[in-house]
């Protein structure tokens, strides 16, 4: 059985290959990773030779997004033991949110020979697959998991979501449908189903969708940008600027949803709201250019 901390993991990976760009990052359990870093770190002090205090740094460094600190931590666990699978998976998954693919791929691949029974593997590596832009790839390794793990939610949704990168648009529904059939819960998969039936036209199934991951996380922002999009299209003009609050509500630093309200604005004649909307849309942009 996998350490909790990798277990966990699958939770932290849910709805990062969405085509959006995430929230910002929830800072408010960093205090209690500073102490798990913390507590880690002296039991290092006493006993340097343990993989799993390594381990377990290295896995609370990533969800501090400290990533190249996770790489060291997981670095020094493979010193320690060259078979361990758990390791080069993390350090593939830190490798890979710093956009190092190749050397995410490799650890990711390594994970997978030492173990090629564990799902999780093809998961993982299909995720630094499609977001290196190698869908196809993805979609193998997502079918390798799927057969080894019949259940596996999370496969599912993520391979629904390159088969709608495909344009595959039925294939990705009967994807996002079997994930919320093993995860009745699954929010993501609720919201990039509802994406696919607005692909396709159909605007009732799509609002279903969306009311239904609004339901189960209503501080989910994109479903709210999601269904305010179906909104103007039924010319209800006036709930889907509802929505759009709503999701600048809980997402204020998303320059797209800014400028898809003021364009709602601009239609019910507040001239001057879609003008500011405007205006902060492009500081957003700048601030993101000069990040990079």
């Amino acid at each position: 059985m996998k350490p909790l901390f990798v277990l966990l993991f699958i939770s932290f990976l849910t709805g990062t290959t969405t085509a959006q760009t995430p929230p910002p990052p929830d800072t408010t359990g960093y205090a209690y990773l500073r102490i798990m870093i913390r507590d880690e770190t002296l039991l290092l002090k006493f006993d340097s030779g343990n993989i799993s205090h390594y381990l377990a740094r290295g896995y609370y460094r990533m969800q501090m997004q400290d990533y190249a600190a996770s790489i060291d931590d997981n670095t020094q666990a493979i010193l320690l033991d060259p078979k361990n699978g758990d390791a080069y998976s993390n350090r593939g998954m830190a490798r890979c949110f710093m956009k190092k693919y190749d050397e995410a791929k490799s650890d990711l691949t390594k994970a997978i020979r030492l173990d090629p029974t564990d799902p999780m593997g093809y998961l993982n590596r299909a995720y630094a697959e499609t977001e290196s832009g190698d869908d196809h790839k993805g979609i193998a390794d997502l079918d390798t998991a799927i057969r080894l793990k019949p259940d596996y939610a999370k496969a599912y949704c993520n391979r629904g979501m390159a088969k709608r990168r495909f344009r595959q648009f039925k294939a990705a529904i009967q994807d996002f449908s079997q994930a919320v059939r093993y995860y009745p819960a699954y929010t993501e998969a609720y919201y990039n189903r509802a994406r696919t039936y607005a692909d396709l036209n159909d605007l009732n199934a799509a609002t279903a969708d969306y009311d239904k991951a609004i339901g189960l996380n209503p501080d989910f922002p994109y479903p709210y940008t999601g269904r305010a999009l179906l909104k103007e299209t039924l010319k209800d003009d006036t709930g889907a600027l509802e929505d759009l609050n709503k999701s600048i509500g809980i997402d204020p630093n998303n320059a797209e949803v800014y400028r898809i309200r003021a364009r709602i604005e601009e239609k019910l004649q507040n001239a001057a709201a879609a003008k500011a909307d405007i205006e902060t849309a492009t500081r957003l942009e700048q601030g993101e250019t000069k990040d990079h």
